[in-house]
């Protein structure tokens, strides 16, 4: 019996090693480790080729026709977004959108109310999930938007 106690946990510890070995060399791999938002914005830049963007970059996005995306609910939408941005619900009118005016390749910048609000980095990996390529997560979003005086659609 003990040898098949020790055949189980040899098969179960190279079934480990081999999955984690495969996670680990594959281009895009599953995060061993969520993000701690204890940690600096810094050592997420890029993380799985998300950018993030502060007020200057989102302004230099703008102006360069990039893609806003509200990530907030319908209701704050209506009240009130960034210019031209596209609202994220219904999900699958905003990938429709995307792709038809602009491409898998054109700069997404997600946003939500505030540095506190996650939707948009939630939303910003939905997008990536779905094949875009070229995605930023505008973290200070709309609060910073508004306070900085830059164009906006009511």
């Amino acid at each position: 019996m003990t040898s098949i106690c020790k055949q189980s946990v040899i098969l179960l510890v190279c079934s480990i090693i081999i999955g984690f070995s495969f996670n680990h060399f594959r281009p895009n791999g599953i995060a061993l480790l969520s993000k701690n938002a204890a940690l600096p914005d810094s050592l997420y830049t890029e993380e799985f080729g998300i950018k993030t963007a502060d007020i200057a970059t989102a302004k230099t996005l703008f102006n360069n026709d990039g893609v806003f995306i509200d990530a907030r609910s319908i209701d704050s939408y209506r009240n009130g977004h960034i210019k031209n941005a596209l609202p994220s619900l219904p999900y699958q009118k905003l990938i429709d959108d995307i792709f038809d005016k602009f491409g898998f390749d054109s700069p997404l910048i997600v946003y939500c109310d505030s540095d506190n609000c996650d939707l948009s980095e939630e939303l910003a990996y939905r997008l990536m999930m779905d094949g875009f390529t070229n995605i930023y997560v505008f973290s200070s979003g709309w609060d910073h938007w508004i306070k900085a005086n830059l164009p906006i659609d009511k």
